[in-house]
């Protein structure tokens, strides 16, 4: 069941959705693709890569919430013909995208623990990452190591 006859809808509808299709194909593959290089040196390697790739994940559901909040307010004004306002929402938008790209990155890297900013992004365990010595520590919830 089709929601609307009109099949010039559906071939605009495709045209932006491929490729945001392969942005997300291209950015899980490279996350698939850094478990299976990493998965040879044993759980508590990928346990560190899954961390690294959270903080990635974070960053792109903020920018997919700023983009869905833009998404809204442009169609708001398009739909007036306020193509100004559109224009501002959408720098507005980039701005606070990057300003939060850039606090996130500024975070991990100068963090005087590195450890401590990413088992912030763990819900089970806690697993404490040393980027000095590339050596992963795991502690499960009795706190053992393991």
């Amino acid at each position: 069941m089709l929601l609307t006859k009109d099949k010039s809808f559906y071939k605009s509808l495709f045209l932006l959705a491929i490729p945001i299709a392969l942005q997300n194909l291209i950015s899980f593959s490279v996350t698939f693709a850094d478990n299976v290089m990493i998965s040879s040196l044993g759980d508590s390697a990928v346990s560190g890569v899954y961390i690294a790739n959270q903080i990635q994940v974070l960053l792109q559901l903020i920018s997919g919430g700023i983009e869905g909040a833009i998404l809204v307010l442009g169609a708001q004004y398009r739909g007036k013909g306020d193509t100004a306002s559109v224009r501002k929402i959408a720098a507005i938008g980039a701005v606070i995208s990057v300003c939060i790209g850039i606090l996130l990155t500024t975070v991990c890297i100068f963090s005087p623990i590195p450890s401590q900013n990413r088992h912030v992004f763990l819900n089970v365990g806690l697993i404490i990452v040393n980027p000095e010595k590339t050596d992963v520590v795991t502690l499960n919830n009795a706190g053992a190591n393991s």
